[in-house]
């Protein structure tokens, strides 16, 4: 299924918004 599961995204979800951080900072 196209649907990802979750725990991928909540995986996926923190480490763009870490890596986002981190560019802004």
């Amino acid at each position: 299924t196209v649907f990802m599961p979750p725990k991928w995204s909540l995986g996926y979800n923190q480490c763009r918004w870490s890596y986002d951080s981190e560019k802004r900072v």
